[in-house]
């Protein structure tokens, strides 16, 4: 992928010509004209807007419209007037507005440039055509000079049409979404710019190759024209240039000359994504004596190279932690702003992601790129053409119109783009049989267009993204972690992987803890990544939510597949996302801690560049702290050697690490148990157990144990325990009952036709224990209860499966989520805590996952995800209660549910269990739900693609079997005593 340096005047004139790139015009911005201070005119703001003009729309009265509707531009059309949104009688829109050309102006050239159209956009000025786009997202520009008044007030009539390659896009807006402006330039200006940088063998010197066009649109020959080259680097600094100046003796009215030239450049500096150093190119045309027009021009001097599997960057292989991004944002759609794009981008940065899939760009987001340090691809926004799964584009491959237009736009992207350094790939679309013609012609064009960067094509199959000629990079969507094949020669990236849990919205609106269990498959993917050769990486599908903007009567659809919501609220992915990609990564099975000397941790670098010493490293451990640095260079493992004194009598503390980007922000955090073995181990606390001995009353229908506080009623009919009382207050209503809740399934799946056949007590020395047995119409076993005067109880449930398993696609009828049993409790259960072993060492508060917390019901009632949410997203409500409160904790050591008095029931665990619990609106009562088994919730984008997932199949025979402790609680110092008993057994709990 480098640039042709022999007479590179010759072939690029030859290039350009062969791939049409010299009939597409983007003319660079000029920084400064002489004796002009207005250089630009926008054209935002309001626009008159009317459906289906009439003939006559082109008048530059539009008093003779029907009627119309004042808009402000930019604007997504279906975003900001529903009525509008997939009306099928809407087949053309028309925007018309009046502007007034500044009289400094004359004798000048004018360009109009649009930031994006969405669809076949015509265009007059005052009544006269001044050309037509076809295709969104991709900036345009028309030459309306001959066409304006100036000093004088103009109209500008827009028409925008459905068109085969704008409906392809998927989006089909009609509308304008980003800015629209006009520009002033002198006669003889700079139309083309392409810069291109290479290095030496050793990547330390570099070649900065210019291909640039000077026009003269004016009336009369122009000469003696000079044109001067200054280079500034990151530093503020003139970088040394040779040649620093070019003379062209004459250029023809309406004629250019095409210029190119090598430029030397010793010792630059690296643009990466790490170290996103960019350089200032100015260049100043000086004609017609004094007037002079200068552009200037971000440089990067970066090389991209593919060598067999690997993609290189400035000679280093990388590693890309990648995230698709939807450029688009709530009650605007895509008509976002470079600030709002600018704040995404920063959010991405700091999730450790370095890599970004854009659908569409905006003008704004590869210069962002280029100043923050992301890596992107750019891609032609088409999708979905002639694949199974979406018939309306069937047979646009192999149809010449259609891939003529492909080709243009593909080319225009080309031209407006190719000058960032982020961007590192050319894609040809998107999910579409990329073997047919009107993408091979538009790769191959792409290729000899510019040559300097590889191709890819985004593909749902293998067929259509591997080992395509006109390609560089392998791509398929969603990779096959099960057999872990990747193509021989090339690299693999996948454009999309580790879905977030959407296709199942009934399933995580229910549980939102399937999304803390998405942290596995983020693992499986980066795990996959770094053991595979040939896999460069892969994005995760996506960024941030989205709003689906739907005809009227439909409503709009929430699209919840982002790691932040569509308010760029933070979900529990965002956390895993960062931890999953994080360039550090602490081996906690490699700990040294010998006395008197450092300790010692293996920590794995994950940059790409940048060598460890580089972030700051804070760490505190009890009462010590200090700041440290690691030298560990990019892409290697080494030592982490941090002074800590241990204390003797200090059994188990946890060393917390934070480590901070030069920028500030955080990269990642660590609380890392280390265990001083010579420390003596605490006695455990005695106290003598004053409990009252249980009373216990017999009736016909109830069994009935009674003691401190608490009371339990069984009703001898069903052998369930149908009534718990604390201080009074009823807190159970039934339970227990067993549950195998199937996938796609909101509400716990509880067994049914439960027949008791027996049941039996005995009194032991210091508990009674029940047994029940009895069948289910799905299992057959035994419920063991076991009362202890100080109010625990146990439940031991023995249940063998009764029915068949069916497999049918995935998932089976016979995969389950969750195992284990419900209670059926009180409402008035409203408070949650719990305490639990996580994943991750560290988690923010705020996150649903954090090993320990507390968390409220909520109102039962459904928030509002189309209007603006402040709240933290955990506390967001739904008839099931908050997301805080329904969500699955796994991995249990203690989980409370209480009333407003703290008098409840407490879970205590080992650290096997897990524990959901939600309002059952039908039932109005509360579902208590604690498992043996958590699966996770089911995303086909996943799990039908390879990944292996915790799954459990019940069989006939199966055995659904285990054992839960319950204790009461009165108060909240009760509460407080379980807890700190808890932690004085384990110091560690909450900790992996």
């Amino acid at each position: 992928m480098k640039s042709k340096a022999l007479f590179p005047g010759i072939i690029l004139i030859t290039i350009n010509s062969i791939c049409g790139l010299s009939q597409i015009r983007y003319t660079p911005k000029p920084s400064m004209i002489t004796d002009l201070e207005q250089t630009t005119l926008s054209l935002d703001g309001p626009w008159t807007f009317v459906p289906n003009p009439p003939d006559d729309f082109s008048k530059t009265d539009h008093s003779f419209w029907p009627e119309t509707l004042d808009i402000t531009i930019p604007c997504q059309l279906t975003a900001v007037y529903p009525q509008y949104t997939g009306a099928k009688n809407l087949a053309s829109a028309a925007y018309q507005r009046s502007f007034l050309v500044p009289d400094s102006w004359k004798e000048k050239s004018i360009k109009l440039r649009f930031g994006s159209v969405e669809g076949l956009a015509e265009v007059w000025i005052n009544g006269k055509r001044a050309g037509e786009h076809d295709g969104g997202y991709i900036p345009f520009e028309l030459d309306i000079t001959a066409l304006v008044h100036v000093a004088e007030s103009n109209v500008i009539t827009l028409k925008v049409s459905r068109s085969d390659l704008s409906r392809t896009s998927t989006r089909d807006f009609l509308g304008m979404t980003q800015s629209a402006y006009l520009m002033a330039l002198p006669q003889v200006h700079l139309s083309r710019l392409h810069v291109n940088t290479t290095f030496d063998k050793n990547f330390v010197n570099a070649n900065l190759a210019l291909d640039l066009d000077v026009i003269n649109e004016g009336r009369h020959t122009v000469r003696n024209t000079e044109l001067t080259m200054r280079l500034t680097g990151p530093d503020g600094n003139i970088v040394p240039i040779s040649p620093d100046h070019h003379r062209i003796a004459r250029i023809l009215s309406n004629k250019k000359e095409t210029i190119a030239l090598d430029l030397p450049v010793e010792s630059p500096k690296h643009w990466e994504s790490e170290h996103p150093y960019l350089y200032e190119l100015e260049l100043t045309l000086h004609h017609s004596g004094a007037e002079k027009i200068t552009v200037r021009q971000k440089i990067g001097f970066r090389q991209v190279e593919v060598r067999g599997r690997e993609l290189y960057i400035n000679n280093t292989p990388v590693k890309l932690h990648g995230t698709n991004y939807h450029t688009r944002f709530p009650l605007k759609g895509h008509a976002i702003t470079r600030e709002e794009v600018g704040n995404d981008l920063q959010a991405f940065r700091e999730a450790n992601i370095n890599y970004v899939r854009p659908f569409p760009s905006t003008e704004a987001l590869p210069a962002l790129c280029d100043e923050m340090g992301l890596f992107m691809s750019m891609e032609t926004p088409v999708t979905f053409i002639d694949v199974d799964f979406f018939k309306a584009h069937k047979g646009l491959g192999e149809d010449e119109a259609y891939t003529k237009a492909l080709k243009k736009l593909t080319l225009e992207k080309i031209e407006v783009f190719r000058n960032h350094p982020s961007v590192i790939i050319w894609t040809v679309g998107n999910e579409s049989d990329f073997t047919l013609e009107a993408f091979t012609t538009a790769g191959e064009a792409t290729q000899l267009a510019d040559d300097s960067r590889p191709v890819m094509a985004e593909a749902h199959l293998d067929k259509f993204g591997i080992g395509l000629p006109y390609t560089d990079i392998d791509n398929v969507h969603y990779p096959n972690l099960r057999d872990r094949s990747v193509p021989a020669d090339r690299p693999m990236i996948y454009g999309e992987w580790s879905h977030i849990f959407l296709n199942n919205a009934k399933e995580h609106h229910a549980d939102p803890g399937i999304r803390d269990y998405w942290y596995r498959y983020m693992e499986k993917h980066m795990d996959y990544t770094y053991t595979t050769d040939g896999v460069v990486g892969g994005c995760i599908f996506s960024g941030n939510d989205g709003i689906k903007y739907r005809a009227p009567d439909k409503g709009k659809q929430y699209l919840a597949f982002g790691i932040r919501d569509s308010w760029r609220r933070a979900k529990p992915e965002y956390w895993h996302t960062k931890k999953a990609y994080s360039p550090v990564r602490v081996n906690h099975g490699r700990i040294r801690t010998e006395p008197g000397k450092p300790v010692q941790l293996e920590v794995f670098n994950r940059y790409n560049f940048s060598n460890l010493k580089e972030l700051k490293v804070l760490w505190q451990y009890a009462r010590q702290q200090g700041e440290i640095s690691a030298d560990i260079p990019a892409q290697r493992k080494g030592i982490l050697s941090v002074p800590v004194v241990m204390d003797a009598d200090q059994r188990s503390t946890s060393l917390k690490l934070k480590f901070v980007h030069p920028s500030g922000y955080l990269v990642d955090e660590y609380s890392i148990p280390l265990k001083n073995e010579n420390a003596t181990a605490r006695p455990e606390p005695t106290t003598t157990d004053q409990s009252k001995p249980l009373v216990i009353t017999e009736t016909d229908s109830t069994l009935q144990i009674s003691g401190d506080h608490f009371e339990y009623r069984i009703n001898t009919s069903t052998g369930l325990i149908g009534d718990i009382r604390i201080k009074g207050q009823h807190v159970l209503k039934s339970g227990p009952h067993l549950v195998a809740t199937r996938y796609y399934a909101d509400k716990a799946t509880l067994c049914s036709e439960w027949n008791l056949k027996n049941i039996s007590t005995q009194r032991l020395s210091d508990s009674l224990q029940v047994r029940v047995s009895g069948a289910y119409k799905e299992a057959r076993g035994i419920f063991t209860y076991t009362f202890h005067a100080d109010g625990r109880f146990g439940i031991h449930y023995d249940f063998e499966w009764l029915l068949d398993s069916e497999r049918p696609p995935r998932p089976a009828t016979g995969d389950v989520r969750e195992t284990g049993i419900a209670f059926k409790a009180d409402p008035g259960l409203t408070q949650l805590e719990w305490i639990k072993d996580s994943y991750w060492t560290v988690y923010p508060d705020q996150h649903i996952g954090r090993p320990e917390g507390s968390a409220s019901m909520g109102t039962t009632v459904e928030s509002d995800r189309f209007s603006p949410l402040i709240t933290d997203w955990k506390n967001d409500d739904s008839v099931y209660g908050t997301r805080d409160f329904r969500s699955t904790k796994t991995n249990i050591r203690y989980m409370a549910l209480s009333n407003s008095n703290h008098e409840g029931l407490a879970l205590i665990s080992g650290g096997h269990q897990h524990s959901r619990s939600y309002y059952d609106h039908n039932e109005t009562s509360l579902t208590w739900v604690i498992s043996d088994f958590y699966g996770g919730g089911y995303e086909n984008f996943v799990q039908n693609f390879g990944v292996a997932y915790d799954q459990r199949v019940l069989e006939k025979g199966s055995k659904l079997r285990d054992t839960v402790e319950i204790r009461p609680t009165a108060s909240r110092s009760e509460m407080d005593k379980i807890k700190r008993a808890i932690k004085n057994r384990n110091p560690d709990v909450g900790r992996p």
